[in-house]
C-alpha cells in the first residue's frame, strides 16, 4: 500500500513554512506518515477566536500579522511550485500555526499533486468549493462538456504556469477571511468539506461564470473591513482574484508587490 501524499512531501522536502515530513512506515493494509507537530492550532482557529471581537473597519487579524503570514504561505507556495506540485486545497484549515503564533505552515498534503499530473487529469475530483479557483472548476468539468462553452475557453488549465496559479486564488480567499473575519469564496460555500463535482448543464455553468463569478471579484472589495485597508491590500487581492489564471500573478512576482514588502512588515 503506497501513500500519494507521502510521495509528494518526500519530492517537496525541507521549507520552513511548509509541515516537515520525517518518514513513512509502510504495513500491509495501512501507511503511517511522520510529520512536525504544530500545537498552536490551524489559522482558521485563530480567525474564529477573533472573528468575534471585530470592531466596525478593523481587520480581524492585526494587519501586520495578517501580511506575515501571507508572506510565509507565498513562500511556502513558490517552494511548491518550483518543484511543479501544486497543493489544491489551501484555506485556513489548512495553515498550522507555531513559534507562539509568530509562523505558519502549509499543511495536508492529501490533495496535492504534480502539475503533469493536473494537466493530464490524473488527479483527484475533489476540492472545497469555497477555495477553488475558477479554472479549477472548470477544469473538473471538462468530462461534462461543460467547458467547452465559448465563455468558459479561457478558464482552462493549458500550460504549468497556471497549473500554480489555482493556489493563488486560494490565497486570496485566506487573506480576505483573515481581514473580513469571514469565509468569502464565490461559490455556493458549504463549510470546509471537500466536495465531489458534479455535472452542471453548459447553460448554467456559462451563467455561473460569467455573473456569479465577476459579481464575487467586485463585491469582496465592497466589504467594511477591507475598505479600510490600504491600497496595497487592495491591490494584492486583485491580483489574486484576476480570473482568467493567465492574468493572475504567480507566487514569486506576489513577493514583489508593495504588501508583502519587507518594509510593510515591520
Amino acid at each position: 500500500m503506497k501513500s500519494k501524499e507521502a510521495e509528494i512531501m518526500q519530492k517537496i522536502g525541507y521549507h520552513s513554512n511548509i509541515i516537515q515530513f520525517y518518514g513513512v512506515q509502510q504495513m500491509p493494509d495501512k501507511v503511517f506518515i511522520f510529520m512536525e507537530y504544530c500545537p498552536e492550532g490551524t489559522l482558521d482557529d485563530l480567525i474564529k477566536s477573533l472573528s468575534g471581537n471585530m470592531k466596525q473597519g478593523q481587520p480581524c487579524i492585526v494587519l501586520k500579522t495578517a501580511r506575515n503570514y501571507t508572506r510565509q504561505i507565498v513562500c511556502g507556495l513558490k517552494h511548491l511550485h518550483e518543484r511543479k506540485i501544486v497543493h489544491r486545497d489551501l484555506k485556513p484549515t489548512n495553515i498550522l500555526l507555531s513559534g507562539n503564533g509568530a509562523k505558519v505552515k502549509i499543511a495536508d498534503m492529501g490533495e496535492a499533486c504534480t502539475f503533469e499530473d493536473v494537466k493530464a487529469r490524473r488527479d483527484s475530483e475533489k476540492f472545497t468549493i469555497g477555495f477553488a479557483a475558477p479554472e479549477w472548476i472548470v477544469h473538473r468539468q471538462m468530462g461534462s462538456g461543460s467547458a467547452n462553452h465559448p465563455q468558459l475557453r479561457d478558464l482552462r488549465i493549458v500550460n504549468d504556469d497556471m497549473v500554480g496559479k489555482i493556489d493563488v486564488w486560494s490565497l486570496g480567499c485566506i487573506v480576505t477571511e483573515m481581514i473580513t473575519g469571514k469565509a468569502s469564496g464565490p461559490f455556493l460555500f458549504r463549510g470546509n468539506n471537500i466536495f465531489e463535482p458534479v455535472s452542471v448543464p453548459q447553460r448554467i455553468f456559462a451563467d455561473w461564470a460569467k455573473t456569479d463569478l465577476r459579481k464575487f471579484v467586485l463585491k469582496y472589495a465592497e466589504e467594511p473591513s477591507v475598505m479600510a485597508q490600504s491600497h496595497a491590500v487592495k491591490d494584492f487581492l486583485d491580483k489574486c482574484f484576476e480570473v482568467k489564471a493567465e492574468k493572475r500573478l504567480n507566487a514569486d512576482k506576489l513577493l514583489k508587490l508593495s504588501f508583502l514588502q519587507h518594509h510593510n512588515l515591520e
